[in-house]
């Protein structure tokens, strides 16, 4: 009996979420991008924003990272003044992405990151809720917070501002 209601609560619990390739987002770009081009890849998400004090280093490691895995794993980044920590309108940090940081990686609009705003992009609102992603339910708590998504969509890591792009925790969890 209670294998049936764990098979019946699995069942239940997977119709409800949905899949990240049926989201999009906007580039800086102008360049309207579905997550399903992703399918089959690693995909790193993380909420930037170029007042923060992890802008200088991580936004170089996230490019060299992308650039050491690109056939593997893509990086997507989302910026954010949910913290207080972007000034810059979209093209503004175009330019400093591209001028400053040379970055290849896509990067999405300006947006909302936290549930609590209520202007959350469509991605991380399935990133936090487990009702929609179906594995966890992890806010997000500050600038540069990382989300690792495996190759069949399902979050496989989340990781601190504070670790660094290039960390071998992040490296492992690309390469295995």
């Amino acid at each position: 009996m209670k294998i049936l209601t764990a098979i019946a609560i699995l069942i239940s619990s997977s119709l409800f979420t949905t899949s990240i390739y049926i989201k999009q987002f906007t580039t800086l770009n102008g360049t309207q991008v579905s997550m399903a081009q992703y399918q089959g890849k690693k995909i790193l998400l993380v909420n930037i924003a170029s007042n923060s004090e992890y802008a200088a280093t991580q936004i170089p490691q996230l490019e060299q990272l992308y650039q050491q895995y690109k056939d593997s794993v893509v990086v997507v980044a989302f910026p954010s003044n949910d913290f207080g920590n972007e000034s810059r309108n979209d093209a503004d940090l175009k330019l400093l992405l591209q001028d400053t940081y040379h970055t290849n990686f896509p990067v999405s609009i300006r947006t909302g990151v936290k549930d609590s705003t209520g202007n959350t992009h469509a991605i991380y609102h399935w990133l936090q809720n487990q009702s929609e992603n179906g594995n966890m339910n992890v806010k997000v708590k500050k600038d540069f917070q990382k989300y690792l998504i495996d190759k069949d969509g399902t979050i496989i890591g989340v990781f601190s501002a504070k670790t660094n792009p290039l960390d071998n925790t992040i490296i492992n969890a690309i390469t295995q």
